[in-house]
């Protein structure tokens, strides 16, 4: 699960949050069986609950059941930075064995 923290108004293109709008898109049209959940929250409360130092700058967190939350300043990624550590946490959390 990959969620922006910030305001919604910024997940559109040309916004500040773009990144999280295109991986969302490219996400849902490249892969089938394992998608990811993307998510935009813009409440203070939850936002605490990650304990993350910086509360001025919007991030992205990335989720995942099995491992500790990894969060991304949004100045510090892209589309791609996105879809690959998504895809990379999810590959650490679910090996697959032959």
């Amino acid at each position: 699960m990959v969620v922006y923290f910030g305001p919604m108004e910024d997940v559109a293109l040309g916004k500040k949050a773009e990144m999280h709008l295109q991986a969302a898109i490219a996400d849902r049209y490249r892969f089938d069986m394992t998608r990811v959940w993307f998510y935009q929250i813009d409440d203070a409360e939850c936002r605490k609950s990650i304990k993350y130092n910086d509360t001025d700058s919007d991030i992205i967190v990335l989720y995942n059941r099995k491992m500790t939350p990894k969060v991304l300043e949004l100045a510090q990624v892209d589309t791609n930075t996105i879809l690959q550590m998504s895809t990379i946490r999810y590959v650490q959390a679910n090996p697959v064995w032959n």
